[in-house]
């Protein structure tokens, strides 16, 4: 008996290091196994999608409904980990209903109050193009963001010909908006209508959205309109070279590592582009759905932008590390965290738009 305990209490501590060395390294081990098993192939991609079908909008209002709130095309981050293909097929099953039951309530839903979200599916590229960016990744970006750009013709067709709108987006969605801000044949349009450009956790390179020949600049005040709201959220001690050094950005004409220009960064709890130190009691609210009810939380954090990255304090809130990427970086919960503050914003720069 005795040796049957002792053979498991060493099989469980065996356990307990495994379980910590995979939850320590668990980046390092999705870049190895996340990598696809052959270079990007144009001829073996996934069918595009057409956004005529409402299938392939993962959220789609109903044209019918009356409603005479602010539109806001929303694209989602990375959930497809794949090795199979470098893009995701937009019916994909396993990415698709964890985009349908975790990212669109933790994101979207924030703008449910003020707006009608589209949410178009499109082929998002792997992850393994973040992790480590090269010729197939930037291949697989240029793919998933033909399918934005067509989901956007499309979402404007919906709308009335002088609607003003929103953009947002996450991680790998917000890489895709920025390029929409970008494009040549929407940058009219877009200082016409735009409310502005919710595109967080992704770097935001400052010589591209300057301001100038007519891209946006960054919002710099709660009712700025026709900017670009955008942070990354680390810990004070975080790791930030990831996003600032390696990530590819879309520089205006092509993808290319973020190479450590300076980026932009605008603090939710102030709605300024600047580096003063917001307290907690600023801190409308939370919403963990993957560590709670959903319920709002106020008061959780304080933070402040520190050369174009939002140094956030630690919350104190059971669980939280355990969604943390490596070298205290918040990605995975950057709309969550500050879910009652973006709500509450979107709907004052709304009316900011108006008064115009």
């Amino acid at each position: 008996m005795k040796g049957f305990l002792r053979g498991t209490g060493i099989f469980l501590t065996c356990l307990l290091f495994a379980a910590v060395a995979v939850y320590v390294f668990r980046e390092d081990i999705m870049k190895s196994i996340s990598r696809p098993v052959a270079a990007f192939d144009p001829a073996n991609v996934p069918a595009a999608p057409d956004y005529s079908d409402a299938a392939e909008w993962l959220i789609l209002p109903d044209d019918g409904d009356g409603t005479t709130r602010t539109a806001v095309f929303y694209l989602h981050p990375t959930s497809h980990y794949d090795r199979r293909n470098w893009n995701a097929a937009t019916g994909d099953g396993m990415s698709r209903w964890w985009l349908e039951n975790s990212i669109l309530p933790s994101q979207a839903a924030a703008f449910d109050e003020c707006c009608r979200v589209f949410a178009p599916a499109y082929r998002q590229a792997s992850a393994h193009a973040f992790l480590n960016p090269g010729d197939s990744g930037y291949a697989a970006l240029h793919l998933a963001y033909a399918d934005v750009r067509r989901a956007f013709a499309a979402f404007l067709s919906r709308l009335d010909t002088d609607e003003p709108f929103l953009i947002a987006g996450h991680s790998q969605g917000s890489l895709h908006g920025q390029r929409l801000l970008t494009d040549p044949a929407y940058r009219d349009l877009l200082g016409e209508r735009l409310v502005a450009a919710y595109l967080i956790g992704y770097s935001a390179r400052r010589n591209v959205f300057d301001g100038t020949a007519g891209i946006v600049g960054e919002c710099d005040g709660p009712e700025a309109t026709g900017c670009l709201v955008t942070w990354m959220s680390l810990r004070h001690t975080g790791d930030a070279s990831r996003w600032t050094h390696d990530v590819p950005v879309w520089t205006g004409r092509q993808y290319e590592p973020s190479g450590g220009w300076p980026v932009h960064c605008v603090n939710p709890l102030s709605w300024r582009a600047d580096e003063i130190a917001m307290p907690a009691d600023r801190h409308r609210g939370a919403r963990l759905r993957l560590i709670r009810d959903g319920t709002i939380r106020g008061g959780l954090t304080g933070a402040q932008c520190q050369d174009g990255v939002l140094r956030v304090d630690d919350t104190g809130e059971p669980g939280i590390a355990f969604f943390m990427f490596q070298g205290g970086d918040f990605h995975p919960i950057e709309y969550s965290l500050f879910y009652a503050d973006i709500a509450a914003n979107a709907a004052t720069r709304i009316a900011a738009w108006h008064r115009r």
